[in-house]
């Protein structure tokens, strides 16, 4: 799995958003 480069804003690279407490629902746009 490549690192999720997280566009919620937050600026960070998350390759768990679930855990970060991001919306899932966000990130999982990016793996459709």
């Amino acid at each position: 799995m490549t690192t999720i480069n997280s566009n919620n804003g937050d600026g960070q690279t998350s390759p768990m958003p679930e855990a970060n407490g991001q919306k899932p629902e966000d990130d999982r746009k990016l793996f459709v």
